[in-house]
């Protein structure tokens, strides 16, 4: 047999391989969401239409993207965790319409494609804006990507007004919201504290929200396991949490310090559901003192 003189029909093949299995990927991820009896293109339509509104945007503002992309790469990572064996439990506590906002805690980079792969219907996500500002050959790659797979970002550590008026117009538009509490990756594996971000989000959004446990991913991509590897995933999603005693009254600091703790308590039964264990006093919230209160976000929103 006579070698080959060049490698480059090969490299062909082995893209078109990629390209034809990011596609298949996509389609199977699209069919799935249609056999769940998702509303997958009535709401990929109300979504592009929601993004074509003359809303006053800045011109560095980075507005989530819901496309061909976002459903070829959940579609990919659907397939990754199929085949290491993941279980989705709860699905059924999801509201397939009107706003929600479904908030997860938060052990590897894994755990938002993980919601996205696993939810019945479209969802938007809050990231760090560290993701959308780190460069890969000189060009911000993962940014433009995880944009187009409906994130947009947010600064740590500060009250971004920008964020957040972002976070409730996609509630106002009865869209699906992630959020993750902590904020961060926790770096034992346990619970971490809930910043009250998401209780100021949810209090005037008036919003429900539905708690979530994500078990196994701490194994691929986290503090404790940094590399890539395969792992049976599992998440846990609980049933909606409507706060009508909180929302009815003053978003005081006081009143988000328990939303917020609700929240973090939730998550934490559906982790000793899921036989990890933990208490609610491990994972009590933090008051953020650069953080505004709900009336001035909802006096900022009406300006």
């Amino acid at each position: 047999m006579t070698k080959h003189d060049s490698l480059t029909p090969r490299r062909t093949h082995v893209w078109l391989k990629v390209l034809v299995a990011g596609a298949g990927a996509g389609v199977a991820w699209w069919a799935w969401q249609k056999r769940r009896g998702a509303p997958v293109q009535s709401t990929l339509d109300e979504t592009a239409a929601t993004e074509k509104k003359s809303e006053k945007v800045a011109d560095d503002e980075i507005v989530p993207i819901h496309d061909w992309i976002y459903h070829t790469m959940f579609g990919a990572y659907s397939i990754y965790f199929r085949i290491g064996g993941w279980r989705i439990h709860g699905r059924e506590n999801i509201p397939m319409d009107g706003p929600v906002i479904i908030a997860p805690n938060h052990k590897s980079l894994l755990d938002p494609p993980l919601v996205g792969s696993s939810l019945p219907r479209i969802a938007t996500t809050m990231g760090k804006i560290e993701l959308f500002e780190k460069k890969h050959f000189g060009l911000k790659i993962l940014g433009k990507v995880i944009q187009h797979m409906g994130t947009f970002p947010v600064r740590r550590g500060t009250a971004d007004r920008r964020a957040i008026r972002r976070a409730l117009q996609v509630l106002k538009d009865d869209g699906a919201l992630v959020i993750f509490p902590e904020g961060t990756r926790t770096r034992t594996g346990e619970l971490g504290p809930s910043e009250l971000g998401i209780a100021l989000i949810a209090h005037n959004a008036k919003a429900p929200v539905v708690p979530s446990y994500i078990k196994g991913t701490e194994g691929c991509f986290s503090y404790l396991q940094p590399k890539a590897r395969l792992i049976k995933a599992e998440i846990f999603y609980g049933k909606p949490i409507f706060f009508k005693e909180e929302y009815a009254r003053k978003g005081d600091r006081a009143t988000l310090q328990k939303i917020a703790d609700r929240i973090m308590e939730a998550i934490a039964e559906l982790r000793a559901q899921a036989g990890d264990g933990t208490t609610f006093e491990d994972a009590k919230a933090t008051p953020d003192a650069t953080a505004p209160d709900s009336a001035a976000i909802e006096h900022e929103m009406k300006a």
